[in-house]
């Protein structure tokens, strides 16, 4: 059913297009709202600095033009409208010429919100349906805009459906990349049956840190969740509790709470099997992970506990001093720990239920597999995954997501950007904690709109916990937006789920 909605949509592209052709038009001749372009039709918006470039459909078939699709937090403002100082299009053009290639780039974006993203979103699929659509795909995955739907909603089943370019043999003939120096257990992620054909950018996933005087930790692809929430150690049991709820700034006169990312949806190393598009967890299953959270969370109150905080791995975690949250003691950052101080962390990730922990993949890079230009689009994809490239402003916005998937970056003066101009690296004791910790990793997934549905349902089942556990007036006029119990609140968002992927 699904193959022929597909096809239909693709005829009824055509037959537009033919009709178009037959009133004497072409689709590049309507202008957005013109006499014969009826309602706006979304643009792509392209970079200045590929301001000589026109969109797609007026370019010649034999243009020599590569089409980037971008569509990362800040990238606009970083990659779009780079400075003289941050001008990543200059970076890039220029490595290309050094590789001797006189072609040109033009750089898209999608609208970052609202009716214009859904429309962009909508053209763009039908695009690549048709055969068409942007040559190189740079892409956040899904929840990481903090909103805006992904173009992908599930990268894993794009590359089943032929969606991607397969790079093996563009990677052994690669000129920049270091294949051999990147992440073995996060790139694995972007590998089917027909070979690699996304390349992760950059990675995370939810850590437990602690000042490495105050506890330790051996890292181990055999523990799992359940070894962590059914310790003695206080530690661990922290390791695999959810984030306690605590109600943050008041906004016209309502109240928010702050619930944990991440702490539910890593515990399960897959979400999904897209080939048969089922749940990869049952409900009962989901149940009790949530259970064993919420019981586990009451471990922050206890007097016994050390100094900790709970983040994901990503160039920028949070500067815990400033934090309101008690339990956030001011223990620094690790990338902000750079080789000239001392200052150590013990790393303990949140491990699943299969033992190991599994790596999100929170950007990525594909070429479309329809591209003229293939050669051209990854050359960029190349340049875009060697450790020059990952130390150069073009990666701030990738790096608001995650870690970079290059071994050798973050360690002592092998600093990589963020956003405002800061670089990051690690003390030699926490790049060594890192390293223990990435040989737990038992696997890799892209996050994907799963990943935001059960994230949003702990956030809902975390406030209705903490409601149902303080009777303090203050909060009364809370309650009534938390009427369902959590069992209502799972079984809804499971079926929600179940339905999504039905229909994906």
């Amino acid at each position: 059913m699904k193959k022929i909605i597909s096809i239909l949509l693709v005829l009824c592209l055509t037959i537009a297009l033919f009709s178009a052709c037959q009133n004497g038009e072409t689709p590049s001749s309507s202008a957005p709202g013109g006499e014969s372009g009826g309602e706006p039709q979304p643009e792509v918006t392209l970079a200045p600095a590929a301001e000589e470039s026109k969109p797609e459909e007026s370019q010649p078939e034999n243009s020599d033009t590569v089409r980037v699709l971008i569509d990362l937090k800040f990238a606009r403002e970083v990659w779009v409208e780079g400075t003289t100082t941050r001008n990543s299009d200059y970076t890039i053009r220029k490595a290309m010429q050094q590789a001797g290639w006189e072609g040109d780039f033009a750089f898209e974006y999608l609208p970052h919100e609202g009716e214009e993203r859904t429309n962009a979103l909508q053209r763009m699929r039908i695009e690549i349906m048709a055969g068409k659509g942007s040559d190189l795909f740079i892409l956040a995955s899904a929840g990481m805009l903090y909103g805006p739907e992904p173009l992908f909603r599930y990268p894993e089943q794009m590359m089943d459906r032929s969606t991607f370019l397969p790079l093996d043999s563009y990677i052994e003939n690669a000129s920049y990349m270091e294949w051999d120096k990147l992440i073995p257990q996060v790139m694995e992620a972007g590998r089917n049956e027909e070979g690699q054909q996304i390349l992760p950018l950059c990675y995370s996933m939810p850590v437990t840190l602690i000042e490495a005087d105050k506890a330790s930790h051996e890292h181990s692809p055999e523990t799992t969740f359940q070894d962590l929430a059914e310790s003695g150690d206080l530690v661990l049991k922290l390791a695999a509790a959810s984030n306690r709820v605590m109600p943050s700034e008041q906004s016209g006169g309502m109240k928010y709470y702050r619930s944990s990312q991440w702490r539910l949806e890593s515990v399960f190393p897959r979400l999904a099997d897209y080939d048969t598009e089922e749940l990869a967890f049952t409900q009962d299953e989901l149940m009790d992970v949530i259970h064993t959270q919420l019981e586990l969370g009451a471990l922050w109150d206890s007097p016994d506990r050390p100094a900790a905080f709970q983040e994901q791995l990503m160039a920028e975690m949070s500067e815990t001093g400033d934090s309101m949250d008690p339990y956030y003691e001011g223990i620094g950052n690790p990338s902000h720990s750079s080789s000239e101080e001392d200052r150590a962390y013990t790393m303990i990730p949140l491990y699943n239920t299969r033992g190991g922990c599994t790596a999100a993949v929170t950007c990525y890079a594909a070429i479309n597999r329809n591209t003229k230009h293939p050669e051209e689009a990854f050359l960029l994809l190349d340049y875009l995954m060697s450790k020059e490239c990952m130390q150069t402003s073009f990666y701030e916005p990738v790096f608001t997501f995650g870690l970079p998937v290059h071994r050798e970056l973050l360690q002592p003066e092998e600093k990589i950007p963020g956003i405002g101009g800061m670089r990051y690296d690690m003390n030699q004791e926490n790049y060594e904690e890192l390293q223990s910790l990435l040989g737990s990793v038992t696997g890799s997934r892209f996050r994907d709109v799963l990943d935001v549905q059960l994230e949003e349902m702990m956030a809902d089942v975390s406030s209705k916990h903490f409601l149902d556990t303080h009777d303090d007036p203050q909060w009364d006029d809370m309650r009534e937006y938390y009427e369902d119990s959590i069992e209502d609140m799972v079984d809804e968002r499971y079926r929600l789920m179940k339905m999504m992927l039905a229909e994906s």
